[in-house]
């Protein structure tokens, strides 16, 4: 089984550069305390080999659209990395100029560039100069095509406990975090706190997606990556994807999409496109819909601002699924949704209910009510009984039969 590590280090200008790689190096340092191999970035690659820990040794570098700075003076490196030229004259900023860069420690590295990257040249220069290093090591350049700048989405996977080999096939939760399109996060606390708990009730394979936000990437970027992340799902439906938990744990014939707030309509449109656009030998089984977001008829100046092109109100298919000329296609047999009683979105979920049953979607909905709370109750606290409930709820719609 491989090992992974994510990474957080402390961001710029708060904590100014060199801080970002000495905690990286920091980070190397406890890793190597336990021997587990790592693919970290370059800089790091060349440390090791120039510094060096005892029985540690660094197998290759996977180097993923990279940043390194051209001749013209980069006032944000400036700002960020007080002392440095920003230019590349700066080894920190142009791998040329370091004098340590023939003893890169590792055997191989592989490049990744995006097609349509305002920084292509530089992800191709760079392989040409690991090239002409004078190291020992063999260089890939990958290029994706069609792509701009780091095309792809993360996500974080959260287990239940897992028996061995023998372990029977688990249902698998897709989930898409809350936040008004605009904050939030598949690591932030509450939402890891709130999954750690429902995984383990619902005894489920969680996959926690980390779509790009609003409005630094206004809408509908949002829906695009959450549906990137359900075609990377697919690629382990023939047991050989990338990722060997899903390969080996997960019984895709139990996948539920399930969302709150914003990412409540994100799991909706994903359970529709699913329905309308199909993914091959892909199936969701249900959606469970927390405390939806969905706009009404006056405009959401908010949402106009995120959403550049939307009226902001109700005649916008992605904000009421009633616009939507596609929703009795909707691609799963049930919908669990649940609504707070005082929460200021309540009529909402329950419009939405009704809009469902009268759609002519085939499938069956069941509305849940939660008594006395107010808006998302249990990420504040996802011990609470009511809480607790919530979850033995969705975990009984996933798993009954």
């Amino acid at each position: 089984m491989q090992s992974r590590f994510l990474l957080t280090i402390r961001l710029a200008p708060e904590h100014p550069l060199p801080t970002a790689y000495d905690d990286s190096w920091s980070a190397l340092q406890w890793i190597a305390t336990h021997l587990n191999g790592a693919k970290i970035a370059h800089h790091m690659a060349v440390r090791v080999g120039t510094t060096g820990f005892e029985g540690f040794k660094v197998s290759g570098a996977v180097i993923v659209h990279p940043y390194f700075a051209v001749s013209e003076p980069d006032k944000m490196i400036q700002f960020l990395y007080p002392g440095s030229s920003g230019t590349d004259s700066d080894s920190k900023l142009n791998p040329k100029t370091d004098p340590n860069l023939d003893k890169m420690s590792c055997e191989k590295v592989v490049v990744f560039v995006g097609e349509k990257d305002w920084m292509k040249s530089r992800g191709v220069e760079y392989c040409e100069t690991l090239k002409n290093s004078g190291g020992k090591g063999n260089v890939e350049l990958v290029e994706n095509e069609g792509e701009k700048h780091v095309l792809y989405v993360k996500a974080r996977i959260f287990l239940p406990k897992i028996d061995g080999p023998d372990q029977t096939k688990l249902p698998l939760l897709v989930h898409y975090h809350g936040g008004a399109f605009c904050v939030g996060s598949s690591l932030d606390i509450a939402t890891t706190r709130f999954l750690n708990i429902l995984t383990s009730v619902a005894n489920a394979i969680t996959v926690s997606v980390d779509y790009r936000l609003a409005p630094e990437h206004p809408l509908p970027t949002a829906y695009d990556d959450s549906w990137s992340a359900l075609q990377w799902i697919a690629t382990h439906l023939d047991g050989k994807g990338p990722e060997l938990w899903l390969n080996e744990y997960v019984d895709f014939g139990r996948i539920f999409l399930t969302g709150d707030s914003a990412g409540a309509n994100i799991a909706h449109h994903m359970a529709v496109r699913v329905g309308a656009t199909g993914l091959e030998g892909f199936k969701v089984s249900g959606a469970v819909i927390v405390h939806p977001y969905f706009a009404v008829s006056e405009p959401d100046k908010m949402i106009q601002f995120l959403y550049p092109g939307s009226s902001g109100t109700d005649s916008d298919p992605k904000l009421n699924p009633k616009a939507d000329p596609d929703l009795d296609k909707m691609g799963c047999e049930k919908v669990l949704v649940f609504v707070a009683e005082k929460d200021w979105l309540k009529s909402r979920g329950v419009e939405y209910c009704e809009t469902l049953k009268n759609s002519g979607w085939k499938g069956n909905v069941e509305l849940v009510e939660n008594e006395g709370e107010d808006h998302v109750f249990y990420k504040l606290n996802p011990t609470c009984e009511k809480a607790l409930l919530l979850m033995q709820k969705l975990a009984s719609f996933v798993n009954q039969a």
